[in-house]
């Protein structure tokens, strides 16, 4: 079974009508809101919102739709986060904003560093990734069916 996460994760909860205007899935663990990113639906809003949807980076999600939802979410700090493996060879990408800036470089294997970075302490022998659960998501594939 294959492992691909592309999301944003930021302390605290978040407004559920937003979530629900913009058509993002959020799941809670430990304090720390994940929310589910995805490129067909980042196409459908970028081009229904006239906002530019490129990225720099090896995160393509990382591109001014999703920090356009960070912003009408009120999201101070978070993290932007990719895994993609399967059959446990793949990779791993993560990059922290705080106050509209870089706070955290996008790196590659980074995301316990960016998970650190905002807040997540581990716990009971665990990393970050696993302290807020991300092991148990193979991907939001799911919930963005109507983007396909």
């Amino acid at each position: 079974m294959g492992h691909r996460i592309e999301a944003i994760v930021a302390k605290g909860e978040l407004d559920k009508e937003l979530l629900s205007k913009f058509e993002l899935p959020c799941v809670i663990h430990e304090g720390f809101s994940i929310v589910g990113l995805d490129a067909g639906h980042s196409d459908h809003w970028a081009e229904k919102l006239s906002i530019p949807n490129e990225n720099s980076g090896n995160i393509i999600l990382n591109c001014p739709v999703t920090h356009y939802f960070a912003k009408e979410l009120g999201l101070k700090e978070y993290a932007i986060i990719f895994t993609d493996y399967f059959g446990g060879f793949g990779e791993q990408y993560a990059t922290v904003y705080s106050a509209g800036k870089v706070a955290m470089e996008e790196m590659e294997g980074g995301i316990n560093q960016a998970l650190r970075t905002i807040g997540v302490f581990k716990k009971g022998g665990l990393d970050e990734f696993d302290t807020i659960c991300l092991g148990r998501y193979r991907s939001f594939h799911e919930h963005f069916t109507k983007y396909f």
